[in-house]
């Protein structure tokens, strides 16, 4: 069934007590103040710093600070989804970049779609996995 992973789509405790991203333990952690913060079902973290325009997730294995690499997964694409600031509408968005389709905010979001605005611990489902998207406290 079409999104039938959303069921049991709720965020977890650690996810919803860290609430938002907080700036002064990003700076901690990475040297930087990170802008946003992704966090997967099983607790993989990544920032978004400040000086990032867009990140890309994907399943490529590559370390760099504008790709979060997600789980390795033939239904993930290289190059899945694009997260960006949108500085027309002041709001984080994402874009679908794969043939397969994603769900953020419990709506199906395809390739074909115009890219979706993001809200502190939307719900993006990518495959079957599970990520949050969290924002710092000041947004």
């Amino acid at each position: 069934r079409e999104g039938e992973h959303y069921a049991d789509f709720k965020p977890p405790d650690y996810v919803k007590d860290a609430g938002q991203v907080q700036k002064m333990n990003s700076e901690i952690i990475i040297g930087k103040e990170a802008v946003a913060k992704l966090v997967t079902q099983d607790g993989k973290e990544f920032y978004m710093e400040e000086d990032v325009t867009q990140v890309i997730l994907g399943r490529e294995k590559k370390v760099q600070k504008d790709y979060f690499q997600l789980k390795e997964n033939n239904t993930i694409s290289k190059q899945h989804a694009k997260i960006f600031w949108d500085e027309a509408s002041k709001c984080f968005k994402i874009q679908n970049l794969s043939k397969n389709k994603i769900y953020v905010n419990y709506e199906q979001l395809q390739n074909t779609d115009p890219p979706r605005e993001l809200f502190n611990l939307s719900p993006i489902l990518i495959s079957k996995l599970k990520i949050f998207f969290l924002l710092p406290r000041d947004y």
